[in-house]
């Protein structure tokens, strides 16, 4: 039973994933503010300043982060 169990959740392990991301994505996207943040973080990696690509990695990972809190449900 066990085996079957698994075999049956890593077969819908892509499907669910790809959904998290999806919500996630739509979660950041939804909100014109937080979208921007987002959009400007992921420019600001670029940036030759490397305290300046901290800053937007943290920036970046805290936006993704509430993002897949919210569609948790948390």
């Amino acid at each position: 039973m066990s085996s079957y169990r698994n075999r049956v959740q890593d077969s819908v392990f892509p499907i669910h994933h790809f959904y998290q991301r999806r919500g996630a994505a739509i979660a950041i996207e939804r909100r014109p503010s937080v979208a921007a943040r987002l959009h400007a973080a992921e420019r600001a990696l670029a940036d030759p300043d490397p305290a300046v690509r901290d800053q937007a990695v943290r920036e970046a990972a805290e936006i993704v982060q509430a993002a897949y809190r919210e569609v948790a449900g948390g």
